[in-house]
């Protein structure tokens, strides 16, 4: 199956979808909402609190086919994920650490050719995360932090993932699994306060999925 940045200069593969993935989750967490705001992207936000849609793989079913040149990594901190978008349409691409079997792909690059690709795959957003972060009311079914609804999703794929080793081949770093193909761009402490207090500026929008949605 077949992902790609809006404009299409930057495209990939992924092998095994849906069948090993866990499905849709919403993180609410200040560093998503800071990262989208910095690469101008809140128009993604799924609804007026701020969450981000991610749609985890393992890094070994992931491959580029183009565009490699066009991917840009950004930290909001020095130990902070490393946070990857295509630089030619800011499309927000992926959250990556290595060693973890996990890939957080952004919803954005799975619904560009088929904006119901994700809804006739999966069905809603079953899981939402990270709400003490949310911008005005925390939209109802979404966890302060972690709960047992997104442990139940998630943990099953993340064992699997360590058990099998499935961080190894990540496209995202070279031959050891450390290095990132793009080096990585740091933000200093001052821009990454000013841009979460930007973030209480936003209009309240909602996108693609009420909160209600999230059951």
């Amino acid at each position: 199956m077949q992902i790609r940045c809006e404009c299409g200069q930057l495209r990939a593969e992924i092998k095994h979808f849906p069948s090993e993935m866990p499905g849709r989750l919403a993180c609410y967490c200040d560093d998503c909402q800071t990262y989208l705001m910095h690469i101008k992207r809140t128009d993604l936000f799924v609804d007026g609190a701020g969450g981000t849609e991610i749609v985890p793989i393992y890094p070994c079913n992931l491959s580029f086919s183009s565009g490699t040149e066009r991917l840009t990594c950004l930290r909001l901190s020095p130990q902070g994920i490393f946070r990857w978008s295509a630089n030619c349409c800011n499309t927000p691409i992926a959250n990556v650490q290595p060693g973890f079997p996990w890939i957080g792909v952004f919803a954005r690059p799975y619904v560009v050719e088929d904006k119901h690709r994700l809804d006739n795959t999966f069905g809603p957003i079953r899981s939402g995360i990270m709400g003490k972060f949310a911008r005005g009311q925390k939209p109802e079914g979404v966890a302060d932090k972690l709960d047992f609804k997104a442990f139940r999703s998630t943990f099953p794929f993340l064992l699997k993932g360590f058990l099998l080793r499935k961080a190894k081949g990540s496209p995202f770093f070279h031959g050891d699994g450390k290095t990132p193909i793009a080096e990585p761009i740091v933000l200093k402490k001052e821009l990454r306060e000013k841009l979460r207090a930007d973030l209480s500026k936003i209009e309240r929008h909602s996108r693609v999925h009420s909160p209600s949605t999230i059951s």
